[in-house]
């Protein structure tokens, strides 16, 4: 999964440089399409950007306890590794929902191009659900 995030934060370092050229600027339809792929990647590069941050401060703070013979700074360190360790678990967990909003996101639209619309399928499938039911439950009358 790392892999595949370092890739993602590759792709929108690159797309700051696309955005960032002046030929870009000149073809409208291009940067549009340029900017809804930044901002759907946005989001996620920011939340691996602050896990790495996370892992590299819990990194630190696990060289200070190993390095370190003060019994108070030792303590210090473990409870900071405690916090930093319940972030990371956090983060990982928000990630993975990022990620899999994204996937959702994309196939949220049908084959003609047009937003799937969630609302008239959830009623289809509630009504659906309703005459399917009043056939299998007879009617007392």
């Amino acid at each position: 999964m790392l892999e595949k995030l370092a890739q993602i934060e590759e792709n929108y370092e690159e797309l700051n440089n696309q955005l960032s050229s002046p030929d870009i600027m000149s073809d409208i339809s291009a940067y549009t399409k340029l900017m809804k792929q930044h901002r759907s990647l946005g989001e996620i590069v920011k939340k691996y950007r602050e896990l790495k941050k996370t892992q590299e401060e819990l990194d630190g703070a696990k060289e200070i306890v190993a390095a370190t013979e003060d019994a108070e700074m030792r303590e210090f360190a473990e409870l900071e590794i405690a916090e930093l360790e319940e972030n990371l678990k956090k983060g990982d967990e928000d990630l993975k929902f990022l990620l899999i909003d994204q996937r959702v996101l994309r196939n949220q639209r049908t084959t003609s191009g047009k937003p799937f619309n969630l609302t008239f399928h959830l009623k289809h499938n509630y009504y659906y659900s309703l005459r399917c039911l009043r056939n299998i439950i007879p009617r007392e009358t």
